[in-house]
Formats: C-alpha cells, structure tokens, sequence
C-alpha cells in the first residue's frame, strides 16, 4: 500500500515510469496468490514477500485500474506501458478486447524497438487480428523479435517466422530481411524532464 501510494502520488503529477509501475502492480496481481506483497521498479519484481510481513500489503489485481495507468504511459510514449496496453486489448482484460487498439499500441512500442511488442505484432499480423495478413509484414516483425528477445518469446517468435517462411517465395524472404536489416527503431516518446 505504501508503495502504491507513492507511486500514485507520482503518477498523479504525470510521471509516465511511476505511471506505468503503477499499471504493473495493478496488472501483477493476476493470479497472485492474495497473501504476496510485491515491489516493483519499473517492470522489474524487486521484492517479493508474504503480506503478513511488516513490508506491506497485498497488491490487489484490477485489470482496469491497470490499463487506466498504462494508458496514461503510453500517451507519453512509454514503450513497455504501450506493450502492455496492447497485450490487454489483444486479450481483452480491462477493456473490451479490440484488435485494432492493440495493433496500435503495439506498433507504437514495436516502432521503439520493443521485442515483445514486435513479435506481438508480427502475430497480430499472422493471425489477420486488426490488420490485413501480409507475409512480408509478419516476418518482418518476427524477425526484428527474434534478433531483440530472449528465452521462451525468441523460440516462439522464430519457430512462427521459420514456419511461416515455409509458405513464402524466396523474394518475398528476401524483402522481408531487407526490411528487418534497414529497420531502425524511433526514438522513445517520453518528454525530457525540466532541470
């Protein structure tokens, strides 16, 4: 509680990283077992403890309280904030589920250079979900996942692109890593910070 409270009091006066942990804690709580307390910096689980610790107090789940503060992320251009909105339309928690909504906010994250969100994208792509089915374009972002992810999400990407590579003609292969080596990230939409 005391974490939120702070980071709510952050959040409040437009901070998009105390915005977006804020999100996360909210978010977090899927699943959870109502006897955890966790800390979290910046997407990152820095503590986890039992809540009849002296450290604190459940975090309670809302899907909505959370894409209300990823949102608010986002529209500062916080790429993970803009992953994370994406993967909540793409599956509807918080929201109506809503496929173009969550190829936007993918895009905008994948745009910065987000594996999730490229790979996410890519699937988005795949499955014709909120745009129109284009080979070129899934393994294009396949790839561009596959090249900045790591562990289980690499694997899944690269196993999707190589399959997909299966059905697609040599040239079409070869514009899609055109793309993918000419591809540079934009830079990220959060406003610098007064002095």
């Amino acid at each position: 509680t005391e974490a939120i409270r702070w980071y709510r009091k952050a959040a409040e006066q437009g901070d998009a990283d105390a915005q977006y942990n804020l999100g996360f804690l909210y978010d977090a709580g899927h699943g959870r077992s109502q006897d955890a307390f966790v800390a979290v910096d910046n997407g990152k689980v820095v503590e986890q403890t039992d809540a009849g610790s002296s450290r604190g107090q459940p975090v309670p789940q809302d899907d909505a309280e959370a894409v209300r503060w990823y949102r608010m992320a986002a529209q500062q251009g916080h790429v993970y904030a803009q992953s994370n909105l994406g993967i909540m339309y793409a599956e509807g928690h918080g929201v109506l589920q809503d496929d173009a909504e969550a190829v936007h906010w993918y895009r905008k994250a994948a745009e910065q250079g987000d594996a999730d969100a490229q790979g996410n994208l890519g699937l988005m792509y795949d499955l014709g979900r909120g745009v129109q089915d284009s080979a070129e374009a899934v393994h294009l972002w396949m790839d561009l996942g596959v090249s900045r992810s790591s562990g289980d999400a690499q694997r899944e990407f690269a196993a999707k692109r190589d399959s997909l590579g299966e059905k697609m003609t040599a040239q079409q292969i070869a514009e899609a890593r055109r793309l993918a080596r000419e591809w540079k990230p934009k830079p990220m939409g959060i406003p610098a910070r007064d002095q």
